[in-house]
């Protein structure tokens, strides 16, 4: 199945970015709990670009630690994210009663604009520009 990950959390965005999928990586970490995690409010908005394919991609981190993946405006992944230390995690809803993988990215930095620089597993960094403070919905 096609993946368009946000940084992140960044969001795995490094896969948005090229929009082929290429370079997520499933870990081994647990199913997310009931109850999320406290996300961090910094990272909370809507962040995208125009992807490689020339579709625009949007991943929007939402307070109660969901997001919300699309490209070409059409909703391809939704589900949970976290932060702990310098990995934001993605976690998929389960699609036909199947659980996803989790992806990881690591966030590289800030930048002063709020845009999120990662780098996925496979080394690639990305830079996601930030959109909107609050997700799109």
């Amino acid at each position: 199945m096609k993946r368009v990950m946000v940084l992140a959390g960044a969001l795995a965005l490094a896969a948005c970015g090229n929009g082929t999928g290429e370079g997520d990586s499933a870990s081994a970490a647990p199913a997310p709990s009931a109850t999320p995690a406290p996300v961090p409010t910094e990272l909370v908005g809507t962040y995208g670009a125009q992807g490689a394919d020339g579709r625009p991609w949007t991943t929007a981190l939402a307070a109660d630690g969901t997001y919300r993946n699309t490209v070409g405006g059409e909703l391809t992944e939704s589900g949970t994210w976290t932060r702990s230390g310098a990995s934001i995690c993605f976690t998929p809803m389960p699609v036909a009663e199947q659980a996803q993988a989790q992806t990881c990215q690591t966030l590289l930095n800030v930048n002063d604009d709020g845009s999120l620089v990662v780098r996925d597993a496979g080394g690639q960094e990305t830079i996601a520009p930030r959109l909107a403070d609050q997700p799109q919905q």
